[in-house]
């Protein structure tokens, strides 16, 4: 069955691609070693039953040791036919370790793969046994060891209401000692201010953390300030390369890092932080062990009145994602010795300089208790209302989707309003007239780039898709609008309003007569990044994503009669609240005329000739009813540029005759019945064209050739 194969040819990366099995079946078997001619070495190996490998549960944790290094360990899981799985690399040290996974048939369902990253997602094909191989490769020494998950993957599908909330409820999980609260980057612990808790001269703050990600930027884990950095009184950071930050203040800075790496998500780490300023010393501690250590200066910091936030700041930062739990601030300071030995163990409340001791076991409600017999109690904001229509939820494991479901009954406008800043989350929106897909990062506001971040949507069943890359596991939040709920904009009156969180949306409207004109002013913009954008009636943008701290966009004639939309958008990248007002003042009408032209039928070849490069050829036609129309360019000239007005005008901007079809460019539009006016100019040269109709398309016989000349 296998003749003359070598010991260094015979597993792991060695043995090639395939699988490194045999499949025998009942009867005797000779395995026979040789060396060439008459060299005498040692050997050893194993022969190893796969039928005898350790069963593991999907979605367990598995830990190992390949002693020696170049050892193999097996493992079995089974699966049914269709479950997905996500092969998650956890960690490895030491050695050189591949791993692949087999299905009931011996066959590759990932061959042989670096133990350094995740083999991903797979949809398996068949129900029975399957093997996971993790390989030591034959020239390694020492041990080696590895941590994987094979996570099976459960999808959630939930029903979505539009403008009713969800999944907005206070969240909790096990802890590290016993239960913990789960904070999702809108909600935060709030603890109000008291002379116990503000402590101006030394304070120890612990806490076990459980972060979802490292951030993309500084997000705090306690903060005692009023949203000046010079003003901290003390406050610890997660920064963006997994170090962190112990920063306090008296009129200036002063602040110690750790190195970059000390945490790492999707694990529980004990994180301390000592603030002395009796002997000017300031420490850090990760999991019982000091990773940062510098002087602070010796006078009182910063006193302030504010709260205690445990996962939020006043300075516009977004607020921590993940588990929390222990939570204890002192009023001494705890040396490396007292806090490694009492990190592991809940304590009894009563030990001397304990301030604040959040155990976060409640498991229900909105709050958690002091048990230091201090009163500190702490609240999770925010508590959304059930008419929010924040739709929160979680990638509670690599390769998960989270699937809702709605049904429009007739035609609307959605705005999907992104409350979470992570590019690595995606949201796909699939319906009767396709799927529409971005990333939670460029949902909205001036992420979302040119144009409208309004979808129109015909009757019909839909499904909103959630779902992260690679092997992310993160919270979301989102609101899904409807904007014909949006509020009414009284021309002339001053409009104030609060965006809070300062990364979501407000929606108002605009009745409009074809011709006003009105004059957009911006008054205030607080806090946040905003910006402001206008839609005409048919989703086209009257003046594009401006922030409301620029110049106003000013006076607009409005074309069209109907409801405009005014989008006051915040940034996702924001944190905090934000405030606006602006004024939309009415400046009389100015009637809006088409210009004169020559009479053109839809679907007929049209010629001309310009005399001048500034002439204008100006057609003019009337839809009885709404038609898809395609612009046919039948001349070569780039100069020469056509454009077309009307009750929608689909491309206000003139287009080039060279830039308007075929590997050139698409000009469809769909035109609303009306009066509309095709105007042709750019250069003295002769020129044609056809405004065809689809509908009158020539229809072809499915399966039958299609010639044409």
């Amino acid at each position: 069955m296998i003749s003359n194969r070598t010991f260094t040819s015979s597993d792991s990366f060695d043995v090639g691609l395939g699988a490194p099995i045999l499949d025998l079946v009942a009867g005797s078997y000779t395995l026979t070693i040789d060396v060439p001619a008459d060299s005498t070495v040692p050997y050893a190996f194993r022969l190893l039953d796969l039928a005898q490998a350790p069963l593991i549960a999907p979605g367990t944790t598995v830990s190992g040791q390949l002693s020696p290094a170049k050892e193999t360990d097996l493992y079995r899981f089974t699966a049914s036919a269709g479950e997905r799985f996500f092969f998650d690399f956890v960690s490895a040290s030491g050695g050189e370790t591949y791993w692949r996974v087999l299905d009931p048939f011996g066959q590759v369902v990932f061959d042989r793969s670096p133990f350094s990253a995740d083999l991903g997602l797979k949809t398996l094909e068949n129900t029975g046994t399957y093997t996971v191989v993790i390989e030591g490769r034959i020239t390694t020494v020492g041990n080696a060891s590895y941590t994987f998950n094979a996570q099976r993957i459960v999808d959630d599908v939930k029903p979505l209401a539009l403008g009713v909330s969800q999944g907005t409820d206070h969240q909790w999980t096990a802890g590290q000692l016993g239960g913990a609260v789960y904070l999702d980057g809108l909600q935060y612990g709030e603890v109000a201010n008291s002379a116990t808790v503000n402590q101006i001269r030394t304070v120890t703050l612990e806490a076990w953390i459980n972060a979802d990600r490292i951030p993309g930027a500084a997000t705090p884990i306690f903060y005692k300030g009023n949203g000046i950095l010079g003003q901290r009184t003390y406050t610890v950071w997660l920064n963006a390369n997994g170090s962190l930050t112990l920063s306090t203040a008296d009129g200036a800075e002063q602040s110690i890092t750790t190195a970059a790496g000390v945490i790492s998500p999707h694990q529980w780490q004990h994180v301390a932080a000592v603030m002395d300023r009796a002997s000017g010393v300031m420490k850090i501690y990760v999991d019982g062990v000091e990773r940062a250590t510098g002087t602070v200066r010796t006078t009182n910091a910063s006193s302030n009145t504010n709260p205690l936030f445990i996962g939020h700041s006043l300075e516009g930062n977004v607020n921590f994602e993940g588990a929390i739990d222990d939570v204890r601030e002192w009023s001494v300071a705890r040396t490396a010795a007292q806090i490694a030995a009492a990190k592991d163990t809940e304590l009894s409340g009563t030990q001397t300089g304990l301030v604040l001791y959040l155990k976060a076991n409640e498991g229900t409600g909105g709050s958690l208790a002091d048990t230091s017999g201090q009163g500190n109690n702490a609240l999770i904001n925010p508590p959304y209302s059930t008419t929010s229509g924040v739709v929160a939820g979680r990638i509670d494991h690599p390769g998960q989707r989270d699937f809702y479901t709605f049904t429009l009954a007739g035609t609307t406008r959605l705005y999907f309003d992104s409350l979470t800043d992570n590019s690595a989350l995606t949201w796909s929106l699939i319906g009767p007239r396709g799927t529409v897909s971005r990333t939670f990062s460029n949902a909205d506001s001036t992420d979302f780039g040119d144009g409208a971040p309004v979808y129109d949507l015909v009757a019909g069943d839909y499904t909103l898709v959630v779902s992260g890359s690679a092997d992310l596991v993160a919270p979301y939040a989102f609101r899904l609008l409807d904007v014909a709920q949006a509020t009414a904009v009284t021309p002339g009156a001053t409009i104030s309003g609060q965006l809070s969180p300062a990364k979501e949306t407000d929606l108002y409207s605009l009745a409009v007569n074809s011709g006003d004109q009105f004059f957009f002013d911006s008054l205030s913009a607080t806090g946040g990044e905003t910006y402001w954008r206008l839609l005409d009636p048919y989703g086209e943008v009257v003046f594009d994503r401006t922030a409301m701290t620029a110049a106003a966009p000013g006076l607009k004639t409005l074309n069209y009669t109907g409801t405009y939309l005014l989008l006051i958008e915040g940034r996702v990248t924001t944190g905090g609240v934000a405030g606006y007002s602006f004024n939309v003042d009415p400046r009389g009408n100015v009637p809006v005329t088409l210009p004169s032209g020559s009479a053109y039928t839809v679907g007929n070849l049209q010629a001309g000739i310009l005399a001048t490069a500034t002439q204008q050829d100006t057609y003019r036609f009337t839809l009885a009813g709404d038609t898809r129309v395609y612009f046919d360019a039948l001349t070569n000239n780039a100069s020469l540029k056509w454009s077309l007005t009307g009750p929608r005008t689909p491309f206000p901007a003139p287009r080039s005759f060279t830039a308007s079809d075929a590997i050139d460019g698409t000009s469809i539009f769909d035109l609303v019945a009306g009066d509309y006016a095709l105007t042709v100019t750019g250069a003295a040269v002769g020129y044609s064209f056809r405004l065809l109709d689809l509908a009158n398309a020539t229809e072809i016989l499915p399966s039958a050739p299609v010639t044409r000349r």
